[in-house]
């Protein structure tokens, strides 16, 4: 009874084996399978990881280009800014003179010779027209009535 025992039982460890031997095998083949999946996933792994530092510094790149563009960008808003003083002063002197010429408040600043300045823009103006013009602006008489003519006014005086 004994040796049956033993023999049952060393039938049943000699199936054992066998049953773990297959499952060692199985095992062996899935784990195998297993590794070559993880390899092949790792590969992408690295290939995509590749590509992502590879575009990272093709970002940093640019923005290290765009961060040299914002300083012309800054140099050119200033110069901009400071051109647009120059313009505002202008348009303010402008706007005064225009001001004062509508209101009849101008007046030629200091001294001058009206025979000088008249002698130095005469020869500017080519019609008896444009000088009557001129000789009213200097000596501050009343504007010459304009003629409707055939000619107009541009008879020229030489």
């Amino acid at each position: 009874r004994s040796r049956h025992t033993l023999d049952g039982m060393l039938n049943l460890v000699s199936q054992i084996d066998r049953l773990m031997e297959a499952f060692s095998e199985g095992s062996d083949k899935r784990l195998r399978e297993d590794e070559e999946q993880t390899g092949t996933a790792l590969g992408a792994v690295r290939d995509s990881a590749a590509i992502v530092a590879k575009e990272a510094g093709e970002m940093q790149s640019i923005v290290r280009n765009m961060q040299g563009n914002l300083g012309v960008a800054r140099k050119t808003e200033n110069e901009l800014d400071a051109s647009f003083v120059i313009f505002d002063v202008a348009r303010t002197r402008i706007e005064g003179g225009m001001r004062a010429l509508e209101g009849n408040e101008c007046q030629p600043p200091g001294p001058y010779d009206a025979a000088e300045i008249e002698e130095w823009f005469g020869p500017l103006y080519t019609t008896e027209i444009e000088r009557d013009v001129m000789r009213a602006a200097l000596h501050g008489t009343a504007m010459p009535v304009l003629q409707e003519s055939f000619a107009g006014n541009s008879v020229e005086l030489f």
